[in-house]
């Protein structure tokens, strides 16, 4: 972002007039969780091929909470949806299905050739949690691996939930015009409250709330990437 936050003593004028709002577009869900779910089950299977080779503990879950964050960041784009109680029940669906979907192909590739009686996927998983090895050859037993995996799980949904957070921000910034956006942040620095920026904005043509509402979560998203950059720095 290299957009920053307008300061009370600058030289910015105010403009005579402002853009019209862009066109307005329906949130739909659909292509975030479409675009999560696939990459989800993707990642469930390409992880159980690569455990296969090398094990990488710990790394791997952020890896996968990212491409996960990625990919619910190109649907939200393509669906113009950036609820927030939305997107942290999807990131918690997809990190959960990543790690059933590798799972049960291991449930079905180590069981593939065994005839007769065979325990169910639920069975498996226990079993698994009863002697699955932690490190260097310890088994700790079944609530400890259970443990573990939600832990993994947590992470794998922390890294998502961030990064899917991250394209609604940047969804919030693009989806409307910089100058607006710029417009909202001199008023707020000016000490107005929100009700007073939504009536400069219907001022300057801007009458459909919707679209005022708009233009003050672009402007919070670029104090909010500002904020972040700041801390990281």
């Amino acid at each position: 972002m290299e957009q920053e936050l307008p300061d009370q003593k600058s030289a910015y004028e105010l403009p005579s007039t402002l853009p019209p709002p862009p066109e307005d577009h329906s949130p739909n869900v659909i292509p975030a969780v479409v675009f999560g779910v696939a990459v989800s089950v993707m990642f469930g299977v390409v992880l159980f091929a690569i455990s296969q080779v090398i094990y990488i503990y710990i790394l791997y879950n952020s890896v996968i909470g990212i491409g996960i964050g990625m990919a619910i960041s190109q649907g939200i784009k393509l669906g113009h949806y950036t609820n927030e109680n939305g997107l942290l029940g999807l990131t918690v669906l997809c990190s959960i299905l990543t790690y059933l979907v590798f799972n049960y192909v291991m449930y079905y590739w180590l069981l593939r050739d065994v005839q007769g009686v065979r325990p169910d996927f639920f069975q498996f998983l226990m079993l698994r949690a009863e002697h699955e090895t932690l490190m260097r050859g310890w088994v700790p037993g079944k609530i400890v691996n259970i443990i573990v995996w939600v832990i993994e799980a947590g992470i794998t949904w922390f890294f998502a939930f961030k990064g899917a957070m991250g394209g609604a921000l940047s969804y919030q910034v693009s989806a409307v015009p910089t100058v607006v956006t710029e417009f909202v942040l001199h008023h707020f620095t000016e000490g107005r409250s929100p009700e007073e920026v939504q009536q400069e904005l219907n001022r300057m043509g801007w009458s459909h709330e919707k679209d005022r509402e708009k233009a003050l979560a672009a402007a919070m998203a670029v104090v909010a990437f500002i904020q972040e950059e700041n801390e990281a720095s």
